[in-house]
């Protein structure tokens, strides 16, 4: 009886070490699957570029689900973010909102929040992600410049120039 209960619980471990092994090489696929780089073909990055939300009476939730933001930039009309969040089995969604409100300075400053989405997944993968945004739709109407303010962070304001 006791090999019998040894060899149930070893058949068990095996199961579970497979099942977590599996689970491994699926987060490594989304990472690689959703990652970007400078050197791809701007047909690629045009496929992955996401409409801002403009919404002229949107509210800041005040917090979104956890990521931190690890780089912003422009590139022509998209804003780039690298983002690294915890997750790995299902799907998380960034959103970019605006209310379209530019503030009086020189370049005129517009503030933007980015929404993350993780649909309660509880995995424990890190995952880093560059999401693209199109700024085409916040170009200030005084000028050729803006000054972004990402989730009213000051410090790390990014300019958006256009011709």
């Amino acid at each position: 009886m006791n090999k019998a209960f040894i060899l149930i619980t070893f058949s068990i471990a095996l199961s579970l070490l497979t099942t977590q092994c599996k689970k491994k090489k699926e987060v490594t696929k989304e990472t690689t699957q959703y990652s970007m780089s400078e050197n791809q073909p701007s047909s690629e990055m045009s496929n992955k570029v996401q409409p801002m939300v403009i919404d002229r009476n949107y509210s800041w939730p005040g917090s979104t689900d956890p990521f931190t933001m690890l780089s912003q930039r422009t590139s022509g009309d998209t804003l780039f973010l690298k983002v690294q969040y915890g997750g790995g089995c299902k799907e998380h969604v960034f959103t970019m909102n605006t209310q379209l409100m530019w503030m009086k300075s020189l370049p005129p400053q517009l503030n933007l929040w980015l929404e993350h989405e993780s649909n309660d997944d509880l995995c424990r993968a890190l995952i880093t992600k560059e999401l693209a945004f199109d700024l085409k739709g916040v170009r200030s109407p005084t000028g050729n410049k803006v000054s972004l303010i990402i989730n009213n962070d000051r410090e790390k304001t990014v300019a958006y120039e256009w011709r």
